[in-house]
């Protein structure tokens, strides 16, 4: 038999862990090489940046259009690192919380 105050209260349960896991990642803090240039990307856990670095000879190099596309590209993989990171503390901290229906994502309805 469904028991709705259950399920209440692993409702709440659930939202007070994704309250703890907005506030870790936004103490978060990733960084991103880019592969063949010196520039440097810094996201949080939120998908916010907080730091692009890019080294002073490259603008001697490389055409400004060159440049952002090395900064577009050095932020995705930050980004991309900030979206594992999340997807990785989520499961940790709200594993058993909600069942698992098939076809229904419960988690989604939190998420931001």
């Amino acid at each position: 038999m469904f028991d709705m105050f259950n399920m209440m209260g692993k409702v709440k349960e659930f939202q007070a862990k994704m309250a703890e896991i907005q506030e870790i990642l936004g103490r978060t803090s990733i960084s991103a090489q880019h592969p063949d240039v010196d520039v440097k990307v810094t996201v949080n856990g939120k998908k916010e940046i907080i730091k692009i670095a890019v080294a002073s000879d490259l603008w001697l190099s490389f055409n400004p259009e060159q440049i952002v596309d090395f900064i577009s590209n050095t932020t995705n993989l930050a980004l991309k690192e900030a979206e594992n990171t999340a997807k990785t503390l989520m499961a940790e901290k709200t594993e058993g919380i909600l069942p698992n229906i098939p076809g229904m994502d419960l988690k989604s309805l939190f998420s931001k």
